[in-house]
This record gives structure tokens, sequence and C-alpha cells, in this order.
């Protein structure tokens, strides 16, 4: 058997941010002494290694070729990120987003019928449950995967005061999407890789978590001295998760199997974000800001958890009981608004 990983490493740390609520509003006068500013961001984000599932199976029970989900997983990105906050109708508000999208992933398993311990004894998983010729005993597996996750909140922001001064209450709305595609190409023997035959089967499957919720955190930054101040921000919520699945299958000798669908579902979410920050001030008006961000969603859908039943068009599960991590951090600019 011949591994051969094609995967595509991510860009640099990204020099701008789309908008999100990842800063503390009480930084002193680079933020702005009445509290209002305007942040530029870079992000680089990691997404936490799911469970690995298994895409091959033995064609009767010996020996075979194990491949699991881990080869094509997401790994590391940039995005970008941009938050502003502003005092209108007599309150303080933040309204933010941010966005980051994960490469495409690509793998490539070869010889399966020939080499490893397996011999001419492996098959997808889904070409087991399903019984699909082409998937079975394959020769070769062509996978690729890409995803992207983005959102926006608005926040209403409360200064409190007394024993916790210098710490900002936080209530607002949030929207949250993770999404995933994960594509696919099983061929059937040599001839068929190399393009002479036509026992190929191809696949897709699109999955998207779309969250809307409310939420509340805490935040603050504290002086250190005259150009450094520490702290940060946590914010968790509840949201409504409107899962959606989008697949699709075909064999280029057979349309034994051949479907194209789309399922939705909506579920209840949760999530929870925490972020370190340092800010080092440059100026009156300008601010360094280093941040690490963390941030947690459940209940959502993923792409490898519908590879089994790919080849069955009346799978109706949405399969929305994973959970997601992700995390990083941030360097950015941040410009008061007196």
């Amino acid at each position: 058997m011949k591994y051969v990983n094609l995967r595509l490493w991510p860009q640099a740390l990204a020099v701008a941010g789309m908008m999100s609520s990842l800063s503390a509003v009480t930084a002193f006068g680079a933020a702005g002494d009445n509290g209002q500013y305007f942040m530029l961001e870079g992000l680089y984000l990691v997404k936490d290694d799911a469970d690995a599932i298994a895409l091959t199976t033995s064609n009767g029970g010996g020996a075979f070729n194990l491949i699991t989900s881990d080869v094509a997983e997401l790994d590391d990105s940039g995005g970008l990120r941009i938050t502003a906050q502003f005092d209108a109708f007599g309150h303080t508000w933040q309204a933010s987003a941010f966005g980051v999208r994960f490469d495409d992933q690509q793998f490539l398993a070869t010889n399966l019928d020939f080499g490893g311990v397996g011999g001419n004894n492996t098959s997808t998983t889904y070409g087991e449950f399903s019984g699909t010729a082409n998937s079975q005993q394959l020769h070769a597996l062509e996978l690729s995967k890409e995803g992207d996750l983005w959102g926006a909140e608005a926040n209403w922001v409360r200064h409190l005061a007394g024993p916790a001064e210098g710490i900002d209450l936080l209530i607002g709305v949030r929207y949250i999407h993770f999404g995933e595609d994960l594509s696919g190409v099983a061929y059937d023997e040599a001839n068929d890789f190399s393009g002479v035959d036509n026992g190929i089967d191809r696949f897709n499957i699109g999955v998207d978590n779309d969250l809307v919720g409310l939420q509340v955190g805490l935040q603050g930054m504290w002086d250190l001295g005259s150009h450094v101040a520490v702290g940060g921000s946590i914010k968790g919520g509840l949201a409504a998760n409107f899962a959606s699945r989008d697949r699709a299958f075909g064999s280029d000798n057979s349309n034994v199997f051949d479907y194209a669908n789309s399922i939705d579902d909506t579920g209840f979410a949760q999530f929870v974000e925490v972020n370190p920050r340092i800010d080092l001030k440059l100026s009156e008006n300008a601010t360094i800001t280093v941040a690490g961000t963390a941030l947690w969603i459940n209940e959502t859908t993923r792409a490898d958890s519908h590879f089994e039943t790919v080849a069955n068009g009346a799978d109706a599960n949405i399969r929305d009981d994973d959970d997601e991590l992700v995390y990083g951090a941030s360097i950015g600019l941040k410009l008061a608004l007196n």
C-alpha cells in the first residue's frame, strides 16, 4: 500500500481582521478615554483534531489496510477580525465579526489491493455498508476536505461599579457558522486509477452548522504600567443550530447508487469563548494588542460522520452530536475613537 499526502499548508498569519468581539473595552488611553475604539487584527487558529473514524474495513473479515479520517483532518489557518465599540442612544455597544477558512486537505492511498497486510481485502466502510462494487476490494482512495468558520455578534456593554469596577458586562446576540466539505474518489482497480477503465465511485458530503443565539460575558483590562495592560474576556451562550447536509454519490460505470439530496434539522447548541490579552501602548491613540483565543461549540454535525452511509441515498440522520474546538492567537492595532 502506498500513501501520498497532498496537504496544502496554510498561509502566514493574516494582517487584517473582519469583526469579532475578542478585545477589552477598559484599556487605558490608547483605547480611548471614553471607552470607544476600532480594532483590526490578524488571526492564527488551529482546529483541534476530531476523533478518528475508520474509512476502510475488511471485505470478509481478514486483515486489511486501515485508513482513518485523520488523514484529511482540517489543520491551522490564518483569518481576519475587526472589532468596533461606540456610544449610541445613551449606551455603549460592541459590533463585531470574524472569518477563517481552513485550507484544502488532500490525501491519496494507492495499491490498497496489493500492499500492506491486507492484500486484496480492503473496502471502504460505505462500500461494505451499501454494497457498491467499485468501493469494495478497491485499488485506491482519494480524499479532499475543506472548512470554514466565521460569525458576527452585537453586544450591549455595561460598565460595572463598586468592587467590580474595571470589569464590563456583555449581553448580546451571536451568529456562528462552521462548515465542512468532504469529497472523494474510489478506484476499483489499477486500470481505473490510470484512466484505462471506469470502475470509479465519486461522492461529496457538505455540512453546515449555523448557530444563532444569546450570550453573556465579562471583560476587562488592568494597567501594569504606563505602557502595558493585561486582561481579556470570557463569553458563553445558548444557540439554535440550524444544521444542514448536502450529499451526492455516483459511479462512472453504473447508475444503481446515483443520487443527490439535502436534509436539515434544528437543535440546541452551546458555545464558550475565552480570550486572554496584552495591550502595548504606542501613543495616546494607538495600541498594539496581542491575544490568545479559544472557541468551543457543541452539538454540531461533521462531514466525516456521514462517510459510512454516503452511498445510501435514503439515510436521513443529520448526526449533530459532535463538538468543535479551535484555538490560537491574534495580533492587531487598536485605535481610539475620541
